[in-house]
């Protein structure tokens, strides 16, 4: 593979080579930096403010709650960096590779909410700022919003995680310019934060919003990430200790998270309205608002492509059999169609609160054993061959492929060795022998294949190793090559 910096992702859900894993500690920071420098988090700081908790104890929630929350996703960011493989096929060591089948879906179905959540955001804080030229508020102007915003992300998504990493490297820095400027704006101008912004709640009900907040918007939020964590750290090198891996994605998920939620906090206390529009029209307002209206719109998009991307390798790992490209269609128009019903419910904050506590149901007790089986049971070591669902799509990349090509190669048609010619001219040689087994080897037992050329390929390795009749060595061999060039895209 082509060693530039953006390129085309051919990778599915094997092991990715160590050709290709060329991430480094600082770009796995920028991933998830971006993907939480979003409005999404100015929502989570403000529903503490929302469910009549005082300024301060939001602040303290969000704060302890993401120390933990933040450590427990860059665990998992270790798992992939050791084994090179996405995160729902490793929960195959511990649940099996058809019980992996069930969170797999459930991560699938996920996303799609994600990405619905996150497109409302850029939305609503677009037409609260276009307002402010003129531009009336209808749905003609929301649906051409959400549109451009869905098909740049799907365009990124498709090209994969090379694309990713770029656009946030690039986009992040100045991202974090103009979030340092909001806060300076949100925080030192009169009348904008109540400081003093103390709970109205009786002391029973007090408790149990503390609990419930610590838990959905606090710990939560890091948990949250966890389905996702390895999809981006498997490109990182193995030179590179885990314990940076860590801490790049505890700092990248970490900071922007925490400081957005203080922020959404802040200017919540006066606003006591998780409606981002009015939050930001609170306090921004001339050529800021272009500049927030830049950061609003980064946001969503740095965070569903990842979404987009995590979800195709999501449905990849519970077995489905399409190629990434018509996946990654199929999760955009699904979004969209969430993004709408986002857009039109008549309470956001009360159903992403009831959302966000959906999610850890099944993904804490799914994470409690993922860990457990990985850094416990297994010391952090997995034969990752175990976790393919046909063993032979992963051999190449395992250096595992000698015994699966010679030995059934050279057994059909009743054990000879097919192909060889015996003319007038005395040759005895097998035709494209040497030259055929080279290509298929180097192509890769299935790698970076679409679930039809992986099935096409396993099909005729079976046919080789039934040992079948065919009539020459051509009848394996070509279509094997076909599948292996056509189909993976690869430059050879």
């Amino acid at each position: 593979m082509t060693d530039s910096e953006l390129r085309a992702d051919i990778h599915s859900i094997e092991p990715i080579p160590d050709a290709d894993r060329d991430s480094t500690g600082p770009q796995q920071m920028w991933i998830w930096a971006g993907a939480n420098i979003a409005p999404v988090n100015w929502a989570l700081g403000a529903l503490g403010i929302i469910l009549k908790l005082g300024l301060m104890e939001t602040i303290a929630v969000i704060v302890l709650g993401n120390i933990v929350g933040c450590a427990i996703f860059a665990t998992f960011t270790v798992m992939g960096h050791k084994t090179g493989v996405n995160q729902m096929v490793l929960s195959r060591s511990a649940f099996g590779v058809r019980g992996a089948y069930l969170p797999s879906i459930l991560m699938f179905v996920m996303t799609l909410g994600w990405i619905g959540v996150n497109t409302y955001f850029p939305v609503k804080v677009s037409i609260g700022i276009l307002g402010q030229f003129g531009v009336p508020d209808t749905w003609l102007i929301e649906i051409v919003i959400i549109t451009l915003v869905m098909a740049a992300q799907v365009l990124i998504g498709v090209y994969g995680f090379y694309a990713i990493r770029t656009f946030e490297k690039y986009t992040v820095p100045p991202t974090i310019a103009i979030m340092v400027l909001m806060s300076v704006l949100a925080w030192t101008r009169p009348g904008v934060v109540n400081w003093s912004l103390t709970t109205s709640l009786p002391p029973g009900a007090h408790l149990a919003m503390l609990t419930l907040l610590m838990t959905a918007i606090g710990v939560g939020w890091g948990i949250s990430w966890v389905t996702w964590a390895s999809d981006y750290s498997r490109f990182v090198p193995k030179s590179v200790p885990s314990k940076s891996v860590f801490w790049y994605s505890y700092v990248g998920m970490f900071v922007p998270t925490v400081w957005l939620g203080i922020l959404g906090a802040t200017i919540a206390s006066t606003t006591l309205d998780t409606d981002p529009a009015k939050m930001v029209s609170a306090v921004f307002g001339g050529p800021v608002s272009i500049l927030v209206l830049l950061m609003v719109l980064h946001g969503p998009i740095a965070t569903n492509i990842l979404n987009v991307y995590s979800a195709t390798l999501a449905a990849l790992s519970a077995g489905l059999k399409f190629s990434r490209f018509w996946l990654t269609v199929i999760v955009g128009v699904a979004g969209y169609l969430v993004t709408l019903y986002f857009i039109f419910a008549p309470s956001f904050a009360k159903a992403f609160d009831n959302w966000m506590i959906s999610l850890l149901l099944w993904m804490s007790p799914w994470a409690g054993v993922v860990l457990a089986d990985f850094f416990l049971k297994r010391k952090g070591k997995i034969d990752v061959l175990s976790l393919a669902g046909d063993q032979r799509l992963w051999r190449h990349q395992l250096g595992r492929h000698d015994r699966v090509l010679r030995r059934p190669c050279r057994r059909m048609a009743g054990g000879r060795r097919p192909g060889r010619r015996a003319s007038g001219a005395g040759l005895d040689q097998p035709v494209g022998w040497g030259r055929s087994e080279l290509a298929v080897r180097d192509r890769g037992l299935g790698a970076g294949l679409s679930g039809a050329g992986q099935a096409r390929h396993v099909a005729l390795l079976d046919r080789c190793e039934q040992r079948r009749p065919v009539k020459a060595w051509t009848t394996f061999c070509d279509p094997l090559l076909e599948t292996s060039s056509g189909d993976s895209g690869t430059d050879g």
